[in-house]
């Protein structure tokens, strides 16, 4: 069965309260407590509607008035006390107990003060320096103009006054104080705005070496896990000699792979080029007896765009073909990289031109063929004819000269080639 209290004070306590009264015990310098306290004080803010910090106190409400005698009064002090209530007559007893010398307002049970019995109180009384009322007098259910009551003005205008005058000395002293602070404010942050780009390069500067410091730390490591590496093949120990014959077995294949691979591709890009090359140089053109240089020059463009391929692989450490490069630091391999990517698309640019110009002449050589081929044979006119070669342009079908080659200047020669053979109007003489 549930039981109700009726009282005017202590009031029921709602379920979800008691709930929360049943958790455990929380420290009262943990973090926890100091967020509750915080959302009680804010929740008081928002029920008494002040701005002020409200102290909160553990225990009753004579406790609370017990506070307000004790920490705004001295033993000899003189206080209005209103009587009115139970609650009226326990602020004499508290007044009395703590030497309070009090004068009393007694009021009918049931009825509220009135404020004028309270001025002529204050008026007949000098030196009273408070007056003690119940707001709401639960015993009687009556409630006390408490704010009229505090309008009431002591007689002693003097003292009023002097209070004006010191509470606007504060005032004044507040606002200059407030001011000279701001002014400073202002002027601190001036100088920390000019000392803006001085921090912004000490943390470009430090940024910086942290790079550098990271990247010391990841040399170091690896210095670290190579002297391992070493003490181990130093040591002689089976993993350490597993480690090298694996090692040296899967460098040698991918290097094998590679080497293959560029043979393979100089020889296909050499029967690619070596068409063009002897057009463009000259097929007569001999180094030695048996040595063209159409075909060294072809040669030479393979080799250098093979060479190029291997420090591109060097510098990407895929291939240990040559450790010097290996070992140089990142600076020079980005370096190494960069210049043996560029001439490699440079070559592969004028290989792509020679290429072209290679149809081109194979194009222009099987047109030419068709065309004699077809050409009507005169009539003999009596006796052995002798044969005889067409006047005009022998061998290739146009002057021989030679052209050196310029990246990116290819694909123009081809064409100029082709229009040249296109123009010729003699036949090439086949012998």
């Amino acid at each position: 069965m549930k039981e109700y209290l009726l009282t005017a004070g202590p009031t029921p306590v709602p379920d979800r309260v008691l709930q929360a009264m049943a958790r455990p015990m929380l420290y009262h310098r943990s973090p926890p407590f100091t967020e509750c306290l915080r959302e009680v004080q804010d929740g008081l803010r928002w029920l008494l509607q002040t701005k002020q910090l409200p102290m909160l106190m553990s225990g009753s409400g004579t406790v609370g008035m017990d506070a307000a005698v004790c920490n705004f009064l001295h033993t000899g002090d003189k206080a209005v006390v209103i009587r009115g209530g139970k609650f009226g007559e326990r602020w004499g007893k508290i007044c009395e107990a703590y030497g309070i010398e009090c004068v009393y307002i007694d009021v009918e049970w049931g009825k509220g003060v009135d404020p004028k019995a309270v001025a002529k109180a204050i008026d007949d009384n000098p030196g009273v320096r408070a007056v003690y009322a119940t707001a709401c007098e639960t015993s009687t259910a009556t409630k006390h103009d408490v704010e009229a009551v505090a309008k009431v003005k002591n007689g002693n205008e003097l003292v009023q006054r002097v209070l004006e005058e010191i509470n606007r000395s504060i005032r004044e002293v507040h606002e200059k104080t407030l001011g000279e602070y701001r002014a400073a404010y202002e002027s601190r942050h001036r100088i920390l705005n000019g000392f803006m780009p001085f921090w912004r390069s000490l943390e470009k500067t430090l940024a910086r070496a942290d790079q550098r410091i990271t990247s010391l730390n990841d040399r170091a490591s690896r210095i670290d896990a190579q002297m391992e590496k070493f003490e181990e093949i130093v040591a002689h120990s089976e993993k350490a000699e597993h480690a090298l014959t694996v090692s040296a077995l899967s460098q040698l294949a991918v290097a094998t792979l590679v080497l293959a691979i560029a043979a393979g591709g100089a020889l296909i890009n050499y029967k690619l080029i070596a068409l063009p090359m002897s057009e463009m140089v000259g097929a007569g053109d001999y180094i030695t007896s048996s040595l063209r240089t159409s075909e060294v020059a072809a040669l030479v463009i393979i080799l250098v765009e093979a060479s190029m391929g291997l420090f591109l692989l060097e510098a990407l450490r895929i291939t240990h073909l040559f450790p010097r490069i290996a070992n140089l630091n990142d600076v020079m391999r980005r370096r190494i990289l960069w210049i043996a990517l560029t001439l490699l698309v440079t070559l592969a640019r004028v290989e792509a031109a020679l290429a072209l110009m290679r149809d081109m002449l194979i194009a222009d050589k099987q047109a030419l063929l068709q065309s004699l081929a077809t050409a009507p044979q005169p009539a003999p006119t009596g006796g052995s004819p002798m044969p005889r070669a067409p006047t005009g342009v022998s061998g290739s079908g146009m002057s021989r000269a030679s052209i050196l080659t310029v990246p990116g200047m290819s694909m123009m020669v081809g064409g100029l080639l082709w229009w040249k053979r296109r123009a010729s109007a003699t036949p090439y003489c086949l012998s």
